[in-house]
């Protein structure tokens, strides 16, 4: 039986916002439980009980669970534990919320449903799809092996050239098919860029998302921005996924009747995968240094004189800028920094912007 993702492996923000704004998003769904607040929980407290997996331990867990399964696109007839989740939806007396939710998503997701995209490097297949409802998840690309991995890559590229799928789903299949890729040592560069590109985790671009945004506000309702607003900042903030952000930009297009082509517009996705990977974000953070609000390279701060440094600041500064200089990183660096008084970021902000 296919592993679909219950709300605490995947993102539910993205789709509990288009119920906040259809109006149909409970008043008891306040927060989003974590899978630590799971774990002292009894078995039956999950309708999945062997897997310990979608919660039904009260109203807000219920919902989720239901929702999610909906969007997974699972049926009870193949997942028979969602017989679980609809009879403690019957106790909880939660069955119409659960519908007007169902009703909702329906209207906004296309007609072929996604089961959980499988991230696990040791699954065979870096996508799963329900291609007719009813039926059980097909695997595509495989990636059970190296010569898979690599054969997949050539072919998932094709795809995305054609637009066979959704580009949000090439970003998962193709983050799935990198982590095999590092499992079974592929060579990165036997991988297409597109590929590589798509499945390297990214952190958005804040100037990227405003504009594309801003290409929206003659589109829509001025109201409607906040949906986009809300979705890019969750982002970046690092709340919900670049692609889970991407999914809100795309329905809430189709519900305002936006048609990206004709309209100018990218594709979400290649808007939320505008900024660097996440291993570049460590890199940079690893030289540079945060000064008051100034970023600076840490090799600037290391080519300071250090006599000046000490005549020039107090005591108390002086020792955390040094200290600072010595640091290993601009993370370690930045954190000694922020001890400084507000006089003493001046002066070394001073120190700093002469030619040394």
């Amino acid at each position: 039986m296919a592993h679909c993702a219950d709300f605490t492996d995947a993102e539910p923000s993205t789709y509990l916002l288009l119920l906040k704004e259809a109006g149909a998003l409970p008043e008891y769904v306040k927060e989003i439980p974590e899978p630590k607040d799971l774990k002292g929980l009894p078995t039956a407290a999950f309708a999945a009980s062997d897997t310990r997996k979608f919660p039904i331990y009260d109203k807000t867990a219920t919902f989720l669970s239901a929702v999610q399964a909906f969007v997974n696109g699972m049926t009870e007839d193949e997942f028979p534990f969602l017989g679980q989740v609809r009879k403690a939806a019957a106790v909880l007396r939660i069955e119409d919320d659960i519908v007007a939710a169902h009703k909702i998503l329906a209207k906004s997701n296309p007609e072929v449903s996604k089961c959980a995209s499988h991230s696990d490097a040791a699954d065979k297949f870096a996508l799963h799809l329900v291609v007719v409802s009813g039926d059980s998840p097909k695997g595509f690309y495989p990636i059970a092996n190296a010569v898979e991995v690599r054969e997949s890559a050539e072919k998932m590229a094709a795809d995305m050239e054609e637009g066979k799928l959704p580009i949000a789903w090439f970003a998962e299949g193709a983050s799935a098919l990198m982590k095999a890729a590092a499992q079974f040592e592929v060579d990165p560069v036997s991988i297409p860029a597109q590929v590589k590109n798509l499945g390297e985790p990214r952190l958005p671009d804040r100037s990227t998302l405003d504009y594309s945004i801003e290409k929206r506000a003659s589109l829509v309702p001025a109201e409607a921005l906040a949906i986009y607003r809300e979705a890019a900042e969750l982002a970046l903030r690092g709340d919900i996924s670049a692609t889970d952000g991407a999914l809100v930009f795309q329905v809430a297009d189709r519900k305002f009747g936006i048609h990206q082509k004709f309209a100018g517009l990218r594709d979400p996705i290649r808007d939320f995968w505008s900024g660097v990977t996440e291993q570049e974000y460590e890199q940079l953070r690893k030289s540079q240094v945060l000064l008051g609000e100034v970023v600076i390279p840490k090799a600037a701060l290391d080519a300071v004189d250090r006599l000046k440094v000490a005549s020039l600041l107090s005591q108390a500064d002086a020792r955390a800028a040094l200290q600072a200089q010595d640091a290993e990183n601009g993370i370690e660096a930045t954190k000694l920094l922020n001890g400084l008084s507000p006089s003493g970021v001046v002066m070394l902000s001073s120190i700093l912007s002469e030619d040394l």
